[in-house]
């Protein structure tokens, strides 16, 4: 069949079709089959060089996790060696300059045999989850302040002792005479530092005063306290629910703005010179009797000369004040009137 073919009748039409495409198909296949195998190839050798950096990302992930989790330095150094062998060597120099060297520091299984040790991340956040499930939120907010501050702490370990370089202070892992841990009765940065550095649990709900505790909130305070029994009549129980539900929300709303100014004082208290801090403290204390009693109480502001000399003039003529030369830093006293 050629080009300028007549036909005679509609059956010649078809033959004549199903000859050309007879003859298309197969030129189309012998033609199209070389560029199809090149594609996939081209496609081949594209999947596996990404399958091969897919596995050796992966390959190097779990052989780093193995390193961080080994037990002993035969174990490790058995990891090391697979390790090396295995992941490509710009990951194996990275790996040398700035890890191997420090393996002590973090791996699991020889930090006990170096000083000082870094606290983890997740055991940070597992000491934060204990403390935030026992202690009222006022109070794990102070915790985690001091947790953070700790890093800040500086220990030296002495004949196999450790020591808080502050020598002022007298801390051993389950006590301290710092102004935070007298007042507040929470675990200072300082019993945290040296329990962590002696690799002690940071959680140790045996130190927190009780006050702090969700069971004693819950059990002690009066807008939690479960309401007294309803008696026989309806309409009289429900008039009884109403008004001390109402009175429990004053209370409620008293309590934390009462909250709020004894978070600054704690604050304040906890910022106090040791020599000085017993007697503010019991001035303190002395209002809580006062307000217990059913009393009150007024407030007189005594300043030193030396606060007075650096003060400009009419902030001393606009301050009730009263001179006492032998008081050096400025000190507030308390003027009880029953």
């Amino acid at each position: 069949m050629e080009v300028g073919t007549l036909f005679d009748d509609y059956e010649q039409v078809k033959s004549a079709i199903q000859e050309f495409q007879k003859l298309n198909f197969v030129q189309f296949y012998k033609r199209d089959s070389r560029t199809i195998e090149a594609t996939l190839r081209r496609s081949s050798k594209k999947r596996t060089y990404a399958d091969r950096l897919k596995y050796t990302e992966i390959a190097c992930r779990e052989s780093l996790q193995k390193l961080a989790y080994a037990r002993t330095e035969e174990e490790y150094n058995t990891l090391y060696e697979r390790f090396v062998q295995d992941a490509p060597e710009k990951v194996v120099t990275y790996f040398n300059e700035n890890w191997h060297n420090i393996r002590r520091e973090w791996v699991e299984g020889l930090k006990n045999d170096f000083p000082n040790l870094p606290t983890s991340t997740n055991n940070r956040e597992s000491a934060k989850s204990l403390y935030a499930a026992q202690l009222t939120p006022y109070a794990l907010s102070f915790v985690i302040r001091e947790l953070s501050l700790r890093e800040k702490v500086k220990v030296d370990q002495v004949d196999g002792v450790w020591k808080i370089e502050d020598r002022a202070l007298e801390t051993t892992p389950i006590s301290c005479n710092c102004g935070f841990r007298s007042a507040i009765g929470l675990l200072c940065r300082h019993i945290l530092k040296l329990r962590d550095s002696m690799g002690e649990n940071t959680f140790a709900e045996e130190l927190i005063a009780e006050r702090w505790t969700r069971r004693y909130y819950y059990r002690n305070h009066r807008s939690c306290i479960a309401a007294p029994t309803a008696l026989a009549s309806t309409s009289l129980t429900t008039s009884r629910l109403g008004h001390r539900a109402r009175v429990n929300v004053a209370e409620h709303e008293r309590y934390r703005t009462a909250l709020e100014v004894t978070r600054e004082l704690a604050s304040l208290l906890s910022e106090i010179p040791e020599r000085e801090f017993d007697a503010v403290l019991s001035q303190v204390s002395s209002l809580c009797q006062i307000l217990r009693r059913g009393n009150r109480f007024s407030v007189e502001e005594v300043v030193s000369q030396s606060v007075v000399d650096a003060a400009s003039p009419t902030e001393v003529e606009s301050t009730p004040v009263e001179l006492n030369a032998a008081v050096i830093e400025e000190v507030t006293t308390v003027s009880l009137s029953h």
